[in-house]
């Protein structure tokens, strides 16, 4: 190997070496010495991908079509307007009660399915826990319910025996049939007989 041949291969392992350096330094965080920065390592939250407005279209139609479906079998989701409000909560949630779903009163595509086609289609949801707007829903029923001198127990947005057991002494104070459980009649009902206002964050 010549001098001139011999000073291109220093310089390009010196370059190298400076590029492995400033990454080392300038782009690792933490204590040193840590691993190279890769973009298949990168793990960081990413934020939330706005809906398109086809998306936002499909899940108004399916509200629509799941607020019509539940009027017509007796529920009491309110108008049909493809707008996801608290009656339309409460009425999802008492079919999933009857239906021994498991209660989360959202408006999704299997839920639309198991409504049309029954048994056949079982919603493949199991959470860990209800959404937020369920459990605030529960809470607001629970506290009415402690402020008429019922007991529903803890109000903790999770129905229980005590919660059962309170709202079917309203039911039957109210000369409701007994069914225990939330629904668009149930809230229309409290609403009517007490004054009460449920608004919370999550109906917003």
């Amino acid at each position: 190997m010549d001098a001139r041949n011999a000073k291109l291969v220093f310089g390009g392992f010196v370059g190298l070496a400076a590029a492995i350096t400033f990454n080392a330094l300038a782009l690792q965080t933490g204590r040193h010495p840590a691993p190279m920065k890769t973009a298949s390592a990168s793990h960081e939250a990413a934020a939330p991908v706005p809906k398109s407005s086809d998306q936002q279209a499909s899940e108004r139609a399916r509200v629509k079509a799941i607020q019509r479906e539940l009027t017509t079998k007796g529920y009491d989701p309110g108008p049909v307007d493809a707008t996801m409000g608290l009656f339309t909560r409460a009425a999802i949630m008492a079919y999933e009660t009857d239906q021994g779903l498991p209660l989360i009163g959202e408006p999704s595509p299997e839920l639309l399915e198991h409504i049309v086609l029954g048994e056949s289609v079982m919603p493949v949801v199991n959470p860990s826990a209800p959404p937020a707007e369920t459990v605030a829903l529960v809470k607001a029923v629970q506290q009415i319910l402690t402020d008429q001198g019922y007991d529903p127990g803890t109000v903790d947005g999770v129905i229980g025996a005590g919660t059962i057991a309170a709202i079917k002494a309203f039911e039957r104070d109210r000369s409701l049939d007994e069914t225990g459980r939330i629904s668009g009649k149930l809230l229309r009902k409290i609403i009517g007989a007490t004054g009460a206002k449920i608004t919370t964050s999550s109906f917003d």
